[in-house]
């Protein structure tokens, strides 16, 4: 995970050590921990490409079709 402060300062988070807790909060409220966003903050999060640094502007994902059945007791991730 990596974060770009205003200052044009930069904190990296590693994946390799994910027995090691991190936490970023906002205030006192938790945005992100090792699981993934937890909150929303007053300013806006992007996707990065972690090659080049820049910002992905990618299309919204389109909307579930409707009549699709899906079986959200299943245990297939493809269902």
């Amino acid at each position: 995970m990596r974060i770009g402060f205003g200052t044009g300062w930069t904190l990296f988070v590693s994946d390799r050590h994910p027995e090691v807790s991190a936490t970023v909060f906002f205030g006192d409220t938790p945005l992100w921990d090792r699981s993934g966003l937890l909150g929303h903050a007053e300013f806006s999060v992007v996707a990065v490409d972690p090659w080049t640094g820049q910002r992905i502007d990618a299309p919204p994902w389109p909307p579930r079709p409707r009549g699709i059945d899906i079986d959200n007791d299943s245990d297939d991730i493809n269902g």
